[in-house]
């Protein structure tokens, strides 16, 4: 599928996804006041850190491997992979009810218990979703990706609706809705896989997996423990509605984080193929198309979402995002800050240089903690800034591994041929 055709589909398939997480986001903003969304937001963010186990330890290393082998030997790969991907997703999801430890004191104990285990259900779930639809993208089969996005942000409306209307209490709803929606679009997603099936072109194995995919999970836990240790921080030094008030700005700065998730489902593999190949032409193209749609998506939704102006739907839906000013703005800016090296850090997966990705996103993610200490003078603002600095020593860095894996990548080639 070409770049004109894919790029539509990965931006539908993440528009939808992530519609459907924003939805929920936005109905805990009306769900909970301040300092209940400060509660909701520390399980969010170790349910974030847990999806991050089966994610990086199983399926990239899957994909990576996946990429490898012809375009249409690659859906093969998928029910075998959940399989292998089950016990460290239960693992993972028994641990997020942990997250309870930070904020004992800021609600009840069958209030904690509602948001730990519907977190943990969604935890479990929501890598394999994920993971079901990346391989329809590397598949070049991306319209299927689209569609179970679709049909995700639908089964979201729905689910929510029916919890709300039969008056489930307000701690189940928002991972209740996220495990039931993920539960459904993973069956629908192995249906048609299964209408396409191809053998499993070869075996897939936990510890040759988990081998490769052992620096991953460093680079991933990494940045997910990182923004955990901030939110306990927050909590701790400028108060649980402080987390509060820089959630609800993370909710409104959403959509230009799912427009980059959107370009990356689609140019992604692109990228990890021209890492893979050492193509830097290739890396260079890719990257330019994915940094201009990303930086002029920033100044549209700038325009209209960055204040408290009148024409700005997302302040009249998420008004507790723009009571502290300027937060939003500083949010999407932030975003956009991390999203434009996107790109290099899948060349650098496809030019399988892991170790190098973990070290960097360890240095980059210890900044941030760092950073996370001004949370006493500052309060909700330390979210963006702690993740500003974050981003902006990832992108040096990354950049500069970049350079050696391409000049590498050329040392390494043969000479050419003289023409006689």
């Amino acid at each position: 599928m070409s770049l004109r055709k894919s790029i539509p589909a990965g931006l539908v398939d993440a528009g939808f996804n992530s519609l459907g997480t924003l939805v929920v986001g936005v109905a805990a903003t009306r769900l909970f006041g301040p300092e209940m969304l400060g509660v909701y937001a520390v399980f969010f963010t170790a349910h974030l850190v847990g999806v991050v186990v089966p994610m990086q330890l199983i399926y990239v290393p899957v994909e990576v491997v996946a990429v490898g082998h012809r375009v249409r030997e690659r859906l093969g790969f998928l029910r075998r992979s959940l399989v292998v991907a089950a016990g460290p997703s239960l693992v993972a999801a028994a641990a997020v009810p942990l997250a309870a430890l930070v904020v004992l004191d800021a609600a009840s104990t069958r209030t904690l218990l509602a948001f730990g285990f519907s977190a943990a259900a969604a935890t479990m779930l929501a890598p394999a979703q994920a993971h079901v639809r990346r391989v329809f993208h590397l598949a070049h089969q991306s319209w299927l990706a689209a569609g179970l996005s679709a049909f995700y942000f639908l089964a979201t409306l729905g689910w929510l609706f029916a919890l709300v209307s039969a008056g489930v209490p307000a701690p189940w709803i928002p991972f209740g809705t996220l495990a039931l929606t993920e539960a459904a679009t993973i069956l629908l997603g192995l249906a048609a896989a299964r209408l396409r099936r191809r053998r499993l072109p070869e075996p897939l194995r936990f510890r040759r997996l988990a081998t490769s995919g052992r620096w991953l999970l460093v680079q991933g836990l990494a940045p997910s423990a990182a923004a955990f240790a901030v939110a306990t921080i927050i909590t701790k030094l400028a108060g649980v509605d402080q987390l509060g008030f820089a959630e609800a700005a993370r909710i409104a700065a959403q959509p230009i984080f799912v427009f980059g998730v959107g370009l990356n489902a689609v140019l992604g593999p692109r990228s990890m193929e021209a890492g893979s190949r050492g193509d830097l032409g290739d890396a260079l193209h890719v990257a330019k198309i994915y940094r201009w749609l990303l930086v002029g998506a920033m100044l549209g939704y700038l325009a209209v979402a960055g204040g408290a102006w009148v024409w700005n739907p997302v302040y009249h839906i998420i008004p507790t995002a723009y009571i502290l000013p300027g937060l939003v703005a500083f949010m999407i800016v932030t975003h956009v800050v991390g999203g434009v090296f996107a790109p290099y850090q899948r060349e650098l997966l496809g030019g399988r240089r892991e170790k190098a990705l973990a070290r960097i996103q360890m240095w980059a993610s210890a900044l941030s903690i760092v950073l996370a200490t001004t949370a006493a003078a500052i309060g909700a603002y330390t979210k963006p800034v702690s993740l500003l600095g974050q981003n902006a020593l990832m992108g040096r860095e990354l950049r500069l591994e970049r350079r050696r894996l391409f000049a590498h990548a050329r040392e390494a080639s043969p000479p050419a041929q003289e023409s006689t």
